[in-house]
């Protein structure tokens, strides 16, 4: 693989806009789930053969509201705040 495209996405329909005290559990890990493990475990597959060869390109995309917390969105806020995490430490690697 020379080039790994996530572009995870997480939706809970409307389910999840509320406030963060009244944020289901489940909702939370499911997005968690989705769009910061899910990119960690996809890397993982490439990232030797990539480091072998010296070369590989991997791209994670989003929409703008994903950059900064939003109110009533806390699942996606927080996991897309892990996501850019993960590409920082695999850019600093």
């Amino acid at each position: 693989i020379e080039v790994l495209v996530l572009n995870p996405g997480y939706t809970s329909h409307g389910a999840s806009a509320v406030l963060a005290e009244d944020l289901d559990v489940e909702m939370f890990d499911a997005a968690h789930h989705t769009q910061s493990r899910g990119p960690f475990l996809c890397c993982q597959q490439v990232l030797r053969e990539m480091r072998e060869r010296g070369s590989g390109s991997i791209l994670f995309t989003s929409v703008p509201a994903s950059l900064g917390g939003q109110a009533k969105g806390l699942p996606n806020s927080v996991s897309k705040a892990g996501q850019r995490g993960l590409a920082q430490v695999l850019a600093a690697e």
